[in-house]
């Protein structure tokens, strides 16, 4: 299976829609997996495909479109249903974020975790993010309004908001 159809049929997942964020449309659907790998294309550093066995079952990335400080940096994350529980996105957290924080010299990196994301808290916890604010019913998803949480880090000394 080539990624686009392995990116598709693991963010298709009916288990995977209802709590990821905002930006992961469902159904996932060709044009959207077409978009995306461009955009990982073109921006290596920023974006990579989870690839496990030569198929790609999830992605990572930043994004700095939403830069309120020039110094800042939003991780996204998603995984296959199938691929949870097995310290899969701890192991890729925990390499892509002091690369991404040094090659973009950020000052600071958030993510924010939806309501019942236990295992992301548990990821980011691990790889040093620390909960920064939590933020009551502040998304409507499926007809209920869901907490949401912003884990951050900060970036090595040196980076700065400029």
């Amino acid at each position: 299976m080539d990624d686009l159809a392995c990116l598709q049929a693991n963010a298709s997942a009916a288990t995977l829609a209802p709590g990821e964020v905002d930006v992961l449309p469902y159904p996932y659907v060709g044009t959207d997996g077409r978009g995306w790998l461009a955009r990982a294309v073109a921006a290596i550093d920023a974006a990579w495909a989870v690839d496990v066995g030569g198929a790609a079952i999830g992605g990572i990335s930043l994004n700095m479109a939403r830069r309120e400080v020039a110094a800042e940096a939003e991780l996204g994350y998603w995984l296959g249903r199938q691929h949870w529980g097995q310290g899969l996105m701890t192991a890729i957290v925990g390499t892509f974020v002091p690369r991404a924080l040094a090659a973009f010299g950020l000052a600071r990196m958030f993510a924010t975790v939806y309501e019942g994301r236990a295992a992301s808290v548990r990821v980011l916890r691990k790889c040093g993010f620390s909960l920064e604010s939590t933020h009551m019913s502040a998304v409507a998803q499926q007809g209920r309004a869901l907490r949401i949480e912003i884990h951050a880090i900060a970036g090595p000394p040196g980076n700065a908001a400029t």
